[in-house]
């Protein structure tokens, strides 16, 4: 009586996982009775969504007379792919006194979206170590090279041009000057203003110089040209 027993099988494991970007292939399933293949007859539940996080099941029933024989597969569909962490070098330069939590980058997962607030950020001297966790618990860091070094000159700009023209017995009045630093900002109050414009008719020069923190100098000079304006006009 045993060869009257219908034979029901799944194939393949009775729990799968794909990634959420895979597709789910059915491994199939064998029903028999009498040695021979009845696999047609067997009847699928499935609510497995391709590109959706979550657990399904399926169902497999297979009836013949009498007997009722069902299977289940669990499938689980995860996110297995890690974040990534953009916008910022492997290797960035850096004020000496630069505020680190001020980098910029972004942090972005395919299926969570944007993940900025999830950002850790272990400073370690002349390594950062960005890391971020999608909502899957994939895990991705990222290890930054940091040079703390200021080795950029400030910058002076002057008011009025490089060139100016004073007539002869009109006074010079110095038109002013600005200057910026990379790391310490507005260091105006720093400038240091040099040469002096005589009452004769020539060619003086007003030097400005400047240092920042780092004992970065910048120098530039205006030349101021004292002419009697009688003679040009003859």
């Amino acid at each position: 009586l045993w060869m009257f027993i219908p034979n029901f099988n799944l194939n393949g494991d009775s729990e799968i996982t794909i990634g959420y970007k895979g597709v789910y292939v059915e491994p199939g399933y064998k029903a028999s009775i009498f040695f021979m293949d009845d696999s047609d007859n067997v009847v699928v539940s499935s609510k497995v969504v391709n590109g959706k996080i979550g657990k399904y099941q399926i169902n497999y029933e297979y009836k013949f007379l009498f007997f009722n024989l069902k299977k289940n597969r669990l499938v689980n569909v995860i996110d297995n792919i890690e974040p990534e962490i953009t916008g910022v070098e492997d290797t960035i330069k850096i004020c000496p006194k630069g505020d680190i939590s001020k980098l910029e980058y972004k942090a972005y997962d395919e299926y969570d979206g944007d993940l900025p607030d999830k950002v850790s950020l272990i400073d370690n001297g002349d390594k950062l170590v960005l890391g971020v966790s999608d909502k899957s618990g994939n895990l991705v860091e990222k290890i930054i090279n940091v040079s703390r070094i200021d080795d950029e000159g400030p910058k002076i700009n002057l008011s009025g041009n490089e060139t100016m023209y004073v007539s002869l017995g009109t006074r010079y009045i110095e038109p002013g000057y600005k200057a910026q630093d990379n790391c310490d900002g507005d260091i105006t109050s720093k400038v240091l203003v040099s040469g002096s414009v005589g009452s004769g008719v020539g060619t003086y020069q007003v030097t400005y110089t400047v240092s920042d923190s780092s004992g970065n100098k910048t120098q530039i000079v205006r030349k101021v040209v004292v002419r009697n304006n009688y003679l040009y006009n003859i």
